[in-house]
């Protein structure tokens, strides 16, 4: 569904049995395509059920095609620029929950949101200097044990 042309980006995939997990907003709401947990910037304590190392992960590189299954939840982010990529969408299924979160917690987990790519916690590094790869490969290692 993704193909990588120029570049290098991340890639983080949810199966659809997880997407409770992931606090999809209604249908009601303008974000109603998208999940209220954000891998950059996980809160366990509004988000609990939210793991980052409960997805898969791969790096696509120049060359490479990645292809999840129909109502997968995806992230991805650049992580070798310049990125050029083409991807596919199916518009006839759409990744959706029973469940959607309620109206106090997005506006407490909003309240607690900075801005992507600002800070020194911005978009690339976390706030100790690491990639989110390496925290992810980090915290993986530390499930594993």
């Amino acid at each position: 569904q993704l193909l990588q042309a120029e570049g290098a980006k991340e890639v983080l995939l949810w199966n659809s049995s997880y997407l409770p997990n992931l606090y999809p907003y209604g249908k009601d709401h303008f974000m109603w395509r998208r999940c209220l947990a954000d891998p950059e910037s996980p809160d366990h304590q509004l988000l609990p059920r939210f793991q980052v190392s409960d997805g898969f992960r791969a790096v696509i590189h120049r060359g490479d095609l990645i292809y999840w299954p129909d109502r997968w939840a995806h992230y991805i982010r650049t992580i070798k620029g310049p990125s050029v990529s083409f991807g596919y969408r199916d518009q006839v299924h759409t990744v959706l929950s029973n469940e959607s979160v309620p109206r106090d917690l997005i506006e407490k987990v909003e309240k607690t949101r900075y801005a992507k790519g600002s800070g020194p916690n911005g978009f690339l590094r976390t706030g100790n200097g690491r990639s989110l790869v390496s925290r992810l490969d980090l915290q993986m290692d530390d499930d594993d044990a």
